[in-house]
């Protein structure tokens, strides 16, 4: 997760570094689900859900910020 999208300060984090987090949490979902354990898959799906979720929402914050 980008630091720069919750703290101000570090706004310009934003623009040069490129937020990997849905990468890494899908990568880790396709790996527990075809090697497992079973749980440690269904735990990075959730993830995924979770961070689809707040991605959504942060989009919706900074658009009505605009």
């Amino acid at each position: 997760i980008v630091v720069g999208d919750y703290d101000p300060e570090y706004a310009e984090v934003e623009e040069e570094f490129e937020d990997i987090t849905m990468k890494v949490v899908e990568e880790l979902a396709r790996y527990y689900e075809s090697e497992g354990p079973e749980d440690a898959a269904e735990f990075f799906k959730m993830a995924l859900d979770v961070v689809k979720s707040v991605e959504a929402i942060w989009g919706r914050i900074k658009q009505s910020n605009e």
